[in-house]
């Protein structure tokens, strides 16, 4: 969804900014709307990375099984690796 969209959009700048609340806070909106881009999940793994490890995890997981060989796989699977 559009909705979905701007809203990891939103995430992604406020990790820009390093405003790790308002990214999580977004991210999480963005991944509980029907329609929501899997990347979402992957900018939610960052958000969460060092802060709910379990969350962080799942995000990770949830965006590999969507996309084991997209352009931020790598980065999750080291990401995964450090967890």
């Amino acid at each position: 969804s559009v909705h979905a969209r701007l809203l990891m959009l939103q995430g992604r700048i406020a990790l820009e900014r390093r405003d790790g609340a308002d990214a999580r806070e977004a991210l999480r909106a963005a991944t509980a709307l029907v329609g929501s881009p899997i990347e979402a999940y992957f900018w939610l793994g960052e958000a969460l990375a060092g802060h709910n490890t379990p969350d962080a995890r799942a995000a990770y997981e949830h965006f590999m099984e969507s996309e084991p060989t997209g352009p931020l796989a790598a980065r999750a699977r080291r990401a995964l690796e450090r967890e």
